[in-house]
């Protein structure tokens, strides 16, 4: 039977002033009587926010914040998970999508509140695009949903500057979304390309500079699209490669290094592109572009205006930070460009200005700023690159508690893994296994991680909540 002294009742006030709304249940714990209340959006557990010593009749007030836990217990099997600047995002098997990390507005629960667990943000979501203030994600029926900052740099397309908190419908329709820290561009289902933002060098495509805070219609028949802070490139269906923006490193790859607001093609005959490398239909690989490290890949650093033939036999393309990154059709990987870190994996700290050899039987490459990691076809997790902020696991101790990855050849690190993802300013990583389970490692002062408390973790940690 529930009962209620005037202490408790004192306790209920201060319940109140924490945000509950009314007593959900009253429970014993070793002598210790512990509220548990419930608002309209969840339950909320005073954990030892206030208790009561019977036996002492003393009242003990540690605090008054409520934590608080969705009815919705958080899922242990995901589909995907996205790490960008502070904040995670993943998708659960049901299409769930969960957020967590520092939250400005990012993460979309409605709140400026950062979690260091997973919070629901919406169901039936496909896939999602992330960036350092602005998010998108797309859900199963093509709908496109956008939340975050919304400011004069990072525009979310939904006609003004409003910040939104919460997601809000776009457009419809759309199969694929990709933005750069002031762009965004969709294609739909039927292949039209869509872009709004800042348009700084006319990278938006449609003839002007004009900041634009809707989708505007760009172009038809689009297959994919690349977005760099300056430029665009665009393939289309029937092969072409498409450029605009722009041009002063001859990152627009038409013979000059103006810009150019409206597209123009550049190729033909392409079946893969990304920003300064076209794959051809008969596997050849071609780059263009700024060439200061050797990005390009034909053995020099100067800057090349039109696409240059590099090697053959190419079946995937990535870009790095000033380095590149090819999947054969043998499934070997290799690498060119910047490598002031290791981050070719090649044993060294020279740039390479014409592709080297890393390693054989890769499935999926990851480059991130200064490191790069890769899942080899037996599903095992490769990393290599700087280490400097516990970005990459534990490989060496040196010096009591500092740990520093040497530049070498890439180290397996775990098995069974399907994706991974990391941003170099996070400092840390989360792998996404075969069996669905999540394992992240990296530094975790401000307990971004989502592993509990701030501890950085040097060897891998299973995420469970």
């Amino acid at each position: 039977m529930l009962y209620y002294t005037n202490v408790e009742l004192e306790m209920l006030k201060i319940s109140v002033k924490a945000g509950c709304l009314a007593v959900f249940e009253f429970t014993w714990f070793q002598g210790f009587n512990c509220l548990i209340v419930l608002n309209n959006k969840g339950v909320m557990n005073l954990k030892k926010a206030i208790c009561i010593n019977l036996m002492l009749s003393i009242v003990t007030l540690i605090g008054t914040s409520c934590s608080m836990q969705n009815f919705e217990s958080v899922p242990r099997e995901w589909a995907s998970v996205t790490v960008q600047s502070n904040k995670n995002f993943a998708i659960d098997l049901n299409g769930g999508l969960w957020a967590w990390g520092v939250n400005l507005g990012e993460l979309g629960d409605g709140t400026t509140q950062g979690h260091s667990k997973p919070v629901k943000i919406m169901d039936d979501v496909a896939s999602i695009c992330i960036a350092p203030m602005s998010n998108y994600a797309i859900k199963t029926n093509g709908e496109l949903w956008a939340w975050g900052r919304n400011d004069i740099n990072s525009i979310l397309g939904v006609g003004t500057n409003t910040e939104q908190l919460i997601p809000v419908k776009i457009m419809d329709n759309v199969a694929s979304v990709t933005q750069s820290s002031w762009n965004t561009m969709a294609i739909k289902t039927n292949g039209e390309l869509w872009g709004w933002g800042k348009n700084g060098y006319g990278i938006l495509g449609d003839g002007t500079e004009e900041k634009r805070l809707s989708p505007i219609k760009i172009m038809d028949g689009v297959a994919s699209v690349s977005l760099d802070d300056d430029y665009s490139v665009a393939l289309k269906t029937d092969g072409s490669v498409w450029t605009w923006g722009g041009g002063e490193y001859g990152t627009l790859g038409d013979g000059t290094r103006k810009n150019r607001s409206i597209p123009a093609k550049i190729m033909d005959d392409v079946i893969s592109c990304n920003l300064g490398m076209a794959i051809k239909s008969d596997g050849s690989l071609w780059t263009w572009g700024s060439n200061g490290h050797g990005q390009v890949g034909d053995g020099t650093t100067e800057v090349r205006h039109s696409p240059i033939k590099i090697m053959d036999s190419v079946k995937y393309i990535a870009n790095g930070y000033h380095n590149n990154l090819a999947i054969k059709t043998d499934d070997s990987l290799w690498a060119w460009g910047n490598n002031s870190a290791g981050q070719l994996g090649d044993g060294t700290v020279e740039d390479r200005h014409i592709p080297v050899k890393i390693m054989d039987s890769v499935e999926s490459v990851f480059p991130f700023i200064l490191s790069a990691m890769a899942i080899k076809k037996d599903g095992s997790l490769w990393a290599w690159g700087s280490d400097s902020y516990f970005m990459l696991l534990e490989r060496e101790n040196k010096a009591g508690t500092t740990y520093r990855y040497q530049p070498g050849p890439p180290v397996e690190y775990m098995k069974d893994a399907i994706h991974v993802s990391c941003h170099s300013f996070s400092n840390y990583a989360i792998a996404l296994k075969s069996d669905g389970s999540l394992w992240a490692w990296g530094y975790n002062r401000y307990g971004l991680i989502g592993a509990g408390g701030k501890r950085s973790y040097l060897k891998e940690t299973q995420l469970i909540w």
